[in-house]
């Protein structure tokens, strides 16, 4: 399911313990982007917006001469809740527009959110370049483009589809999953896994072809896991098993080889060791 992003795991370390700092969207991604739990950058909800003292990675790095470039897939990785502070470009696809709603499948696809993301790269010419892309396609509704979907095929006829309406209906621990169905849902997952994997491809691609390749680093993470019946439920946010919130984590280096690490670590770990990276004065309170 994953061959470019395997490839890029034998060059480079993987974190064998690495931990979403919550098992949802929102609050673990601004983790990520302030280097804090969700305790105390209060960004946990719906209709909530990150407050103007805390200070972001994007803000960070541009103060120390970055462009900087955002490119996401969620409404909860969007403008609404200041994800776009920090950002020289910020594209949040008309996602934090009224009008949304989360059953009307808005989201851009992975190969759309890879095209502006490497449109912008390669518009930066020569210039540093801190770029933040956000991938939602492997989440539910289980949506993967039918080539993919041929990859894993499945006889799965009943009543049921891998819509949220769907899947829903089995987030309560006392509904049984009907095993045919978990095996067409699982099947989903891996085809849209393995698209996103191929975009995954396509931006290292294009972080070569624009003449980067031999001095970037590339850090490749998630926000949450999705969960099939594993405690009871279905997909996140409502659990903290280690199949919610044990998430994968690479950190490729220019030149660099594989390594494993089995420290613990979390998406709060990465702004640190960003702006040491790029020679930046991490701010008070990461």
């Amino acid at each position: 399911t994953s061959p470019h992003i395997d490839a890029l795991a034998a060059r480079g370390a993987r974190f064998d313990a690495a931990w979403a700092a919550a098992p949802w969207t929102l609050p673990s991604i601004m983790s990520i982007q302030t280097s804090r739990y969700p305790s105390s950058h209060r960004v946990e909800n719906d209709g909530l917006k990150l407050p103007a003292g805390i200070p972001t990675l994007a803000e960070t790095l541009r103060a120390a001469g970055y462009a900087t470039g955002g490119f996401v897939s969620h409404i909860y990785a969007s403008r609404l809740f200041g994800f776009d502070r920090g950002f020289d470009r910020f594209d949040d696809f008309g996602l934090s527009q009224p009008g949304y709603r989360l059953e009307a499948g808005l989201e851009p696809t992975a190969d759309r959110v890879v095209d502006q993301a490497v449109t912008w790269l390669r518009e930066q010419k020569h210039r540093p370049v801190f770029l933040f892309v956000h991938l939602f396609d492997p989440h539910w509704p289980y949506d993967p483009p039918a080539p993919y979907r041929a990859l894993f095929p499945d006889a799965y006829d009943g009543p049921l589809d891998a819509t949220y309406d769907s899947i829903s209906k089995f987030q309560d621990p006392l509904v049984p999953l009907p095993p045919a169905y978990k095996t067409f849902l699982v099947d989903r997952y891996d085809g849209e896994i393995r698209f996103t994997d191929d975009q995954v491809g396509r931006l290292l691609r294009g972080v070569a072809q624009a003449g980067r390749e031999g001095r970037a680093w590339i850090v490749l993470t998630a926000d949450h896991g999705e969960e099939f019946k594993d405690h009871g439920s279905m997909g996140h946010g409502r659990a903290l098993y280690e199949e919610v919130i044990h998430v994968p984590l690479i950190v490729a280096a220019p030149g660099g080889r594989a390594s494993r690490v089995d420290t613990p670590v979390s998406g709060i770990d990465l702004f640190p060791t960003l702006t040491a990276i790029a020679g930046a004065a991490a701010p008070p309170g990461v």
